[in-house]
């Protein structure tokens, strides 16, 4: 899928964006090798808390239920955890499916004010089911979490929606999960250039 055909766009606007693009990969990428400043370590912190609160509150909601059960038959496993009562097991992408579910049904989670976006629930679910199957530590999954926050907030701001047509987590909960697991699975800019850039193939922003 070709997001833009339009025959009319600038070439050099479109070189200019690619640029901006690898320019933002490599600083990402970067970032992950630096310990963040105290005050961001702090609010992703307070991101990460405020969305799992928010995914336990929907846990017991009958619709999420009764699709946890479906998702823990359907991705059965031992990797991850899901927050719900009992603290279920599934594979690494059944939590993360399980989680990330339930993280918006109560509409509690924080979301980015510059823009129609919930960064942090688009990133944490399998942000936090590859740190508990991979053995990370909880400063590379803040770390990450802060890097993968910041490239989902400049794509929501990058591409506004003119008519609210498709929900923002439709839009962004791809792009915040792949460029969160892929900066925890250590990708170079290169291979998470890539990622990206098959994020923008799979899903229709605007």
């Amino acid at each position: 899928m070709v997001l833009n055909v339009k025959t009319a766009v600038d070439p050099a606007l479109r070189a200019h964006s690619a640029e901006s693009l690898r320019n933002l990969c490599n600083w990402a990428v970067a970032a992950m090798d630096r310990p963040l400043p105290e005050a961001i370590r702090r609010r992703a912190a307070l991101v990460l808390m405020d969305d799992l609160g928010a995914a336990a509150a929907a846990s017991t909601e009958p619709e999420v239920m009764a699709a946890r059960k479906i998702e823990l038959r359907s991705l059965p496993g031992i990797e991850a955890s899901v927050f719900a009562e009992g603290l279920p097991r599934a594979s690494r992408l059944g939590a993360a499916v399980a989680n990330g579910m339930a993280a918006t049904w109560c509409e509690l989670d924080e979301g980015y004010r510059l823009a129609p976006c919930h960064a942090g629930a688009c990133i944490w679910p399998v942000l936090l089911a590859e740190a508990e199957a991979s053995g990370a530590s909880v400063e590379t999954v803040l770390r990450a979490l802060a890097i993968a926050y910041d490239i989902t907030a400049r794509f929501s701001e990058a591409f506004p929606f003119r008519l609210m047509s498709v929900h923002p987590h439709a839009a962004f909960a791809t792009l915040g999960a792949t460029a969160g697991l892929g900066l925890l699975r250590g990708l170079d800019s290169a291979r998470f250039l890539d990622a990206l850039q098959l994020f923008t193939r799979l899903v229709n922003i605007g």
